[in-house]
């Protein structure tokens, strides 16, 4: 498969993140960050949305745990 992201925005955030919370142990057997405001973090930096999801549900639910992930301080290279 190829993925391909032009411009590539804030996409690396999110592979960095990815990274980092794979390294951590911090993934569930599914790859996906077994604490919702990492998910939240993860989703912010996309640069897109979830297949399947509304655009408002998702704006709702992973805008907000983005939003208190960075309130208690969550970043990439930060907090875990």
């Amino acid at each position: 498969m190829r993925h391909e992201i032009r411009p590539p925005g804030n996409h690396w955030q999110m592979f960095m993140l990815i990274h980092k919370l794979e390294t951590e142990g911090k993934l569930n057997k599914k790859g996906i960050p077994s604490n919702p405001l990492w998910l939240g973090l993860a989703w912010k930096s996309m640069d897109g949305y979830i297949a399947g999801l509304p655009v408002t549900v998702q704006k709702v639910v992973m805008g907000g745990l983005a939003r208190i992930a960075n309130a208690l301080g969550y970043t990439v290279n930060g907090k875990s």
